[in-house]
C-alpha cells in the first residue's frame, strides 16, 4: 500500500519531504527511524487534514498496535508533544505522552489549527484534543491558551460517573466539534449529541422546521448536550460544515442544526423509500449516499442544488 496526494504543501502537510506545492499526485513518505520510505508502517485506517496538518491512524503489522502519525504545521501543538512549536515534511509517529498510557487508539479528527483522538479502554472511552483553543475548541471549559494533551470533559453530562461511555462518533469543522456518546440507563442504551467550539450561527442547536435565524453564544468551551435518542434509534453518521451541521439516525431523518444562510440545509426533507448511508457537508453544500453507492447533492433550494 501506498499513500498519493496532490495540492497545497505549505508547511509539509502533504508529507512528500518536501514543502513545495503538488500539482500532480505524489508519494507520501513515512520517517522509520530516519529512513524515509513510501510504504506505511501497516494499514492505513483513517487520515484527518487540518489547514496545515495531516494525522493518519495506522495499525502496525506484525505487532497489532495502532499509532498516531503525522505531518506539517505544528506550530500550534497540533501534532503532539515532539513537534510543538515545529513543523514536518513526513510523516513521523506523534508522542502523545502519558495522556495515551494503555488505552487503544480508535478515532481522529483534525481540525484548523487543532487535533482529536478517541483512546478506548474497558472503563469507557476518552477524547483528547490539542492544538489551538481558539473558540474554546479543545473542549476542557476553559477559553484561553492551553499547551500539552487535553481531555475534552464530558463527565459532567452524566448523572452515573461509573458508567463506561463510549464515543461512536467524533466530526470537527473549522470552528466547533461534535461527538455521539453511547451510554446505558435504566430505560435503555442511548446516543446524546455534543457540541462545543463556535456557536454563532446557531452551530450547537438543532433546527426547528420554523426557525428563520438562530443565534447562539459566540464560543462554548464547555461540551453541551444537543440531543438524545434511544434504542433502537442510534446515530448513523455525522457531518459538520462550516456554520451547519447534519446528523442521519436509524430511523432514516436527517437532523439539521446551524445557519442555513446560504441555502445549505435541506429543510422539511420527505425521503420516502430512499434509505440514506452517509452524509458529508462542504462548507455551504450537503451531500448524501444512498444504496446506488451514489452522492447526490441534497436539493436545498429553486436555486441551489
Amino acid at each position: 500500500m501506498t499513500l498519493w496526494v496532490a495540492g497545497s504543501n505549505a508547511r509539509g502537510q502533504l508529507g512528500t519531504g518536501d514543502e513545495e506545492d503538488s500539482h500532480g499526485l505524489k508519494q507520501v513518505l513515512f520517517d522509520l527511524k530516519g529512513d524515509q520510505r513510501a510504504e506505511p508502517p501497516g494499514i492505513v485506517l483513517e487520515i484527518a487534514c487540518g489547514s496545515n496538518h495531516t494525522l493518519a491512524l495506522i495499525h502496525a503489522m506484525p505487532q497489532l498496535t495502532v499509532s498516531l502519525w503525522g505531518t506539517g504545521d505544528g506550530s500550534r501543538g497540533q501534532l503532539g508533544l515532539s513537534v510543538s512549536g515545529s513543523s514536518l515534511n513526513v510523516f513521523k509517529r506523534l508522542n502523545l505522552g502519558e495522556a495515551l498510557g494503555s488505552h487503544e487508539l480508535t478515532m481522529i479528527q483534525a481540525s484548523w489549527e487543532s487535533s482529536f483522538v478517541v483512546i478506548r479502554s474497558e472503563n469507557g472511552d476518552r477524547i483528547l484534543s490539542f492544538g489551538s483553543n481558539e473558540f474554546g475548541l479543545l473542549g476542557t471549559g476553559e477559553s484561553s491558551l492551553l499547551h500539552g494533551i487535553q481531555d475534552v470533559k464530558i463527565v459532567h453530562l452524566f448523572s452515573n460517573e461509573s458508567d463506561a461511555i463510549r464515543v461512536t462518533r467524533l466530526k470537527v469543522g473549522p470552528r466547533n466539534a461534535f461527538a455521539v456518546l453511547r451510554h446505558q440507563t435504566i430505560v435503555g442504551q442511548r446516543d446524546m449529541l455534543v457540541g462545543w467550539g463556535a456557536g454563532r450561527h446557531g452551530q450547537l442547536q438543532m433546527r426547528e422546521l420554523n426557525d428563520t435565524t438562530l443565534r447562539g453564544p459566540r464560543q462554548v468551551a464547555l461540551p453541551m448536550r444537543v440531543m438524545t435518542w434511544t434504542h433502537p434509534t442510534e446515530v448513523l453518521d455525522l457531518s459538520v460544515g462550516s456554520q451547519h451541521a447534519l446528523v442521519l439516525t436509524s430511523d432514516n431523518k436527517i437532523h439539521q442544526l446551524g445557519s442555513n444562510a446560504k441555502h445549505q440545509l435541506p429543510g422539511d426533507l420527505s425521503l420516502g423509500d430512499v434509505c440514506i448511508q452517509l452524509l458529508t457537508c462542504g462548507q455551504f453544500c450537503p451531500l448524501a449516499k444512498g444504496p446506488t453507492d451514489n452522492w447526490d447533492e441534497i436539493e436545498t433550494s429553486p436555486t441551489t442544488q
